[in-house]
């Protein structure tokens, strides 16, 4: 994980949610910085692991939902009077900490930001909490039940599926961002960070500096 503080604004990097250490860490950061006026994560690349609840609470500050989750209903009876299968559907409010962090929030997310990552970024799209800067998410998610076919080959069959809180869909779709911004080769060439750039460039216009 990557921590680094520059007039007001804390960047912390998060590559992985599949490491529990590096999200305490990232608590740790916030709780440091309380008082600094914006909070940068960038969530890039970040193919998931578990959901980082802990993380979530102390960024929101409204209750808050992670996915409408479903899965396919089919009861027996039902089936021989004819009546078509439903679907079972459920979701879950969270609440965020008493000591919650209440400055701006940036998030960056591209196409490598997935699962667990994309877990964390759906709540920040559904509560407007902060500004999502970069490109769209994976769109990928489902409690899979993973299959080695062999020969480097897996097989993932989701066992429900995920859509945002308001029935829209999101998987083969993912989590747009609020500003879009795109890396191009030049960008990478030259080792310059649109993304980054554009969070700094909003914070500072949002602050009055310049």
């Amino acid at each position: 994980m990557k921590v680094q503080e520059k007039k007001e604004t804390v960047y912390i990097q998060i590559p992985t949610f599949g490491d529990p250490a590096l999200e305490a860490a990232a608590l740790i950061a916030i709780e440091k910085h309380s008082d600094s006026r914006s909070i940068i994560v960038d969530v890039r690349g970040n193919g998931g692991g578990s959901t980082p609840q802990r993380l979530l609470a102390k960024l929101m500050e409204t209750p808050y939902h992670i996915w409408r989750e479903s899965t396919p209903e089919s009861i027996g009876i039902f089936r021989s009077w004819g009546a078509e299968n439903g679907e079972l559907a459920w979701s879950q409010t969270f609440s965020p900490t008493e000591d919650r962090y209440r400055g701006q929030v940036y998030i960056l997310i591209d196409g490598g930001c997935g699962s667990a990552c994309e877990d964390f970024v759906a709540p920040f799209k559904e509560t407007h909490r902060g500004i999502i800067i970069g490109e769209p998410t994976w769109g990928s998610t489902g409690q899979p039940i993973n299959t080695d076919l062999g020969n480097g080959m897996s097989l993932a069959v989701s066992t429900k599926r995920g859509s945002f809180f308001d029935g829209s869909q999101f998987e083969g779709i993912g989590i747009t961002p609020d500003v879009e911004v795109h890396v191009s080769a030049e960008d990478l060439a030259t080792a310059r960070d649109p993304m980054l750039d554009k969070a700094y460039l909003m914070i500072q216009e949002t602050n009055g500096h310049r």
